[in-house]
């Protein structure tokens, strides 16, 4: 007793300290746990758990490891263009302003032909998607990104050409993206 299990699967003590990772588990925030010590895998001891928890967390961190290299090393299938934001946006304060609302592409390039415009990379079209759906010509008094004065729009760039999500992306846009891609995706080659 005194132990609380995030949702992460960390518990926590009575004293705070270290967090221990509880392979295979879930729960919710705040979820009462019984003490480690009597927690066990086929009546296992104090140092066979010890052990059994050591190995856990070994193979989660060499899982997550070849995760992040498999994912860096691919191309990335999401691209978006957003426009009408304000012109004093940087790459880190828009970065900044997105995250707030989870939305974090790899890469932000502005546009330096059209103030206030952006070219978003994401790892997954469905992330690209997604901010699409969610943060086109949103009423500015939502406040979620700076705008120049006009809403902001946001389009997808579905792949070469003119494969646009929206009909109405401006054509130094469209010229821009159509750099940008190839040299995104060369980079990650």
């Amino acid at each position: 007793a005194g132990y609380v299990m995030n949702a992460g699967g960390y518990v926590f003590g009575k004293g705070g300290g270290m967090p221990t990772w509880v392979p295979g588990t879930w729960a919710s925030p705040g979820m009462k746990m019984p003490s480690p010590e009597s927690w066990t895998m086929m009546n296992m001891g104090p140092s066979m758990w010890s052990a059994y928890q050591a190995q856990a967390r070994k193979d989660a961190a060499g899982a997550a490891g070849e995760a992040v290299t498999k994912r860096s090393q691919e191309p990335p299938k999401g691209f978006v263009a957003m426009w009408n934001l304000d012109a004093s946006y940087s790459e880190e304060t828009l970065l900044r302003d997105l995250a707030e609302v989870d939305f974090e592409p790899e890469n932000i390039i502005k546009m330096t032909e059209c103030d206030g415009a952006f070219a978003l990379v994401f790892s997954e079209a469905y992330m690209a998607a997604a901010i699409t759906v969610a943060l086109n010509n949103i009423d500015p008094e939502k406040g979620v990104v700076k705008d120049s004065g006009e809403r902001v729009r946001v389009a997808q760039y579905n792949g070469s050409g003119q494969d646009w999500s929206d009909d109405q992306v401006p054509g130094i846009i469209k010229s821009g993206m159509l750099v940008i891609k190839p040299w995104v995706v060369a980079r990650k080659a």
